[in-house]
């Protein structure tokens, strides 16, 4: 038997939120679906299947963010497609990303700001810990995440029989649009931690000290005040403890 130990990073909301920041939030809202799972919803199911009374307890979900990013037509689909769409660009996503959401019939839950008051190339979303703006530039070149032309055609002309080898099997390997970008491959690999630590027996330790940590990446020496944290967190901690 093995003890593994998960560290949940945080929600984080910088001046810039670029798209590593996206992935990061992703991957905190896909943790927090299991954590409401374990703590909230399998609780009451069991109270339920031993027929023992429990008041109704009200929690907020956040199965509808999950939704809007890896649903069907969801911000990796649409980003996906963009990213092979002949002149896709970063503007074309998130304009993409708001005509669906009107689409929409239950567009009135979605966590997307449907007021946009910000540029072309941003957009918002209600994440469960609180709102981020993301600035889009380069989304599309950092999902493709390819090497230039130039250094594919050296290597493919390389004298060295290893190098040689891998960059021409990479030149004829076909792949899927979903198998292919690294958003797409990011959830994968969520998804395959989440499988696992379905299978284990989980235990949720929570620390409600912040540690200092730069409240801008452009600007390390603004830090944040030590040992304090946001109202809202701490209201969600203690929700969860009155459980």
């Amino acid at each position: 038997k093995t003890i593994g130990l998960l560290d949940i990073f945080g929600f984080e909301t910088f001046d810039n939120n670029r798209f590593e920041k996206m992935c990061i939030n992703h991957a905190n809202e896909k943790l927090q679906h299991k954590f409401i799972e374990d703590v909230f919803s399998s609780v009451q199911d069991e109270y339920n299947s031993e027929g023992l009374p429990l008041q109704d307890i009200k929690y907020q979900d956040n199965i509808d963010i999950l939704t809007c990013i890896e649903g069907r037509l969801g911000l990796i689909d649409i980003l996906n497609k963009e990213c092979f769409r002949p002149k896709g660009s970063d503007f074309g996503f998130v304009n993409k990303i708001y005509l669906n959401a009107k689409k929409r019939e239950d567009s009135h839950k979605s966590p997307l700001y449907t007021k946009r008051d910000f540029r072309d190339h941003e957009f918002g979303i209600q994440h469960f810990a609180g709102p981020v703006r993301y600035n889009a530039s380069q989304f599309v070149m950092k999902n493709m995440d390819d090497l230039s032309p130039s250094v594919v055609e050296c290597g493919c002309k390389s004298s060295n029989d290893l190098i040689y080898t891998g960059f021409n099997k990479m030149t004829k390997k076909k792949s899927s649009v979903k198998n292919v970008t690294v958003w797409a491959k990011f959830n994968t690999q969520m998804n395959t931690l989440m499988s696992d630590i379905k299978k284990t027996e989980r235990r949720y330790v929570d620390s409600i000290r912040s540690t200092n940590v730069p409240s801008s990446v452009g600007d390390p020496s603004r830090n944040r005040p030590s040992k304090r944290t946001e109202s809202k967190r701490t209201a969600q901690g203690e929700e969860t403890c009155a459980l």
